[in-house]
């Protein structure tokens, strides 16, 4: 499902009329808040469950969160964080292709996870939080390896077949460009239509 998602994305910024970045990113939102409020959390709510007899109580989660600030920081810490990932993954998708959107995208286990190993040595050091080193811990070491491995491929076949990847697709006023008013208003796609951008007064 998720690259079926990857591949949308790309084909709907890449078509012949392209929908703008950020355009997309909110369509996406407004779908997602559909179906959650209108299929989702009523499925969930009549489903039986251990939730005051729900599989989950819409009214008892709006209990909780008015009652905890704790929980309120939280929600608005994450909402603006998911954002951001979602920013950025489109401006993967926009400046290189689905292909490196789910590459890169793969690299957020890894990341966690030393992220863990750093809490439980370093930060808190009494073994409440994060996670320990184990005997296991090779394995996931040696996929880490294997999925660079794999991305140092990708990028150095790219480089060699004369495929812009990372170099002139990635600079400043590309990235500029995303979020500029002149992005949300082409029907060039990608980076195309840089020229007549940066000739319009872009940077």
């Amino acid at each position: 499902m998720q690259a079926l998602q990857f591949v949308f994305e790309e084909k709907v910024m890449t078509m012949e009329i392209p929908a703008p970045p950020l355009l997309m990113i909110g369509m996406e939102g407004v779908w997602g808040t559909f179906l959650c409020v209108a299929v989702l959390y009523p499925l969930a709510y009549y489903l039986p469950g251990d939730d005051h007899g729900s599989y989950e109580n819409f009214e008892n989660t709006l209990a909780l969160i008015k009652s905890s600030p704790a929980i309120q920081i939280s929600f608005i810490v994450y909402f603006f964080v998911i954002f951001g990932y979602n920013v950025f993954a489109a401006l993967v998708t926009f400046l290189l292709n689905s292909v490196w959107h789910a590459i890169l995208d793969n690299f957020r286990p890894i990341t966690v996870w030393v992220t863990d190993l750093f809490i439980f040595y370093v930060i808190v050091q009494t073994g409440d939080l994060g996670e320990p080193w184990t005997k296991w811990s090779f394995v996931q070491l040696t996929g880490m390896f294997v999925l660079f491995y794999g991305t140092a491929g990708k990028l150095l076949g790219s480089i060699s077949l004369g495929v812009c990847t990372l170099g002139c697709c990635c600079s400043l006023e590309s990235v500029s460009y995303f979020f500029s008013s002149q992005c949300a208003q082409s029907t060039t796609p990608r980076i195309l239509d840089l020229s007549n951008w940066k000739a319009n007064g872009g940077p």
